[in-house]
C-alpha cells in the first residue's frame, strides 16, 4: 500500500521562499465586484535575517503561496501585501498577512497618466495643430458640417 504524502507549503514573499511549519488560519475569498483575498496566519521556518527581509515589504511586494508535491508545484494564490503582522521566536517567524489579488492594482489611480484638454478646441483646430506639427503632413481633411 503506497501512502499518499501531504504537499509540502511555501510562502514566496517577494523573491524569497519560507516553508510553512504550520498553517493556524487560511482562507480565500471572492465576491463579485470585490477583489479575492487570501488571509494566512502560520509559522515560518526561518532566521533572524529572513524576519528582517520580511519587515522590509511593501504594498508592492507579490506574495505567492504554493503547494509543492513530488510531481509539481502548483500556485495556490498570488497577489500583493495588503495587511502583514510579524513576530520572531526561537527561529519561527509568526506571520499573519492578508493579500489582495494582483486585480488590486487596476483601482489604484495612477498620476503618470494623465489627458489635458481645452474644451474650446474644435476638431478643426486640433487637426491643424496635429499636421501643423509634422505628424501628418501629408493628411487632408474636409471641414465641413451638415445642418438639418
Amino acid at each position: 500500500m503506497v501512502k499518499a504524502r501531504t504537499p509540502a507549503w511555501e510562502l514566496k514573499i517577494g523573491s524569497n521562499s519560507y516553508k510553512l511549519l504550520k498553517i493556524d488560519v487560511l482562507n480565500f475569498s471572492s465576491r463579485i465586484n470585490k477583489h479575492a483575498v487570501m488571509n494566512v496566519k502560520a509559522s515560518l521556518s526561518g532566521e533572524k535575517s529572513d524576519f528582517e527581509k520580511i519587515l522590509e515589504v511593501d504594498r508592492e511586494t507579490q506574495v505567492t503561496l504554493l503547494e509543492k508535491t513530488t510531481k509539481e508545484t502548483v500556485s495556490l494564490f498570488v497577489g500583493l501585501v495588503s495587511h502583514l503582522n510579524l513576530d520572531f521566536r526561537r527561529e519561527i517567524i509568526c506571520i499573519e498577512m492578508t493579500v489582495v489579488s494582483n486585480t488590486y492594482t487596476c483601482d489604484i489611480k495612477r498620476d503618470e497618466k494623465r489627458a489635458f484638454q481645452n474644451k474650446e478646441t474644435t476638431y478643426g483646430d486640433l487637426v491643424d495643430a496635429v499636421a501643423g506639427a509634422g505628424v501628418c503632413s501629408t493628411g487632408d481633411y474636409a471641414d465641413e458640417s451638415i445642418e438639418e
